[in-house]
């Protein structure tokens, strides 16, 4: 049996791009703000950036928790705070 770990735990307020060193295989992430948040997950193959799972919107208080396509990035579009961490099979 594989274990999973987490790492390249996030948090911020506002829209951003955030990169990691290995690719992930679950997201969890947590809408803490008062408005609707939305986020994409993707990969960087040949240096293009590549999303999928495109605008999934969170309301406030939701948390998605999912295993996903091996992903190294997310972007997030939010105006309030939120936090997350992918997970990763080693």
């Amino acid at each position: 049996m594989r274990d999973i770990i987490s790492y390249g735990g996030f948090s911020g307020t506002g829209s951003q791009t955030i990169k990691f060193s290995e690719p992930g295989s679950q997201i969890c992430i947590s809408n803490d703000g008062s408005g609707e948040m939305k986020f994409s997950l993707g990969t960087s193959p040949g240096g293009a950036d590549y999303y999928f799972f495109n605008d999934m919107v969170l309301l406030p208080g939701e948390i998605f928790d999912e295993w996903v396509p091996p992903f190294t990035q997310i972007k997030i579009e939010a105006s309030g705070p939120y936090r997350g961490f992918p997970r990763r099979m080693i």
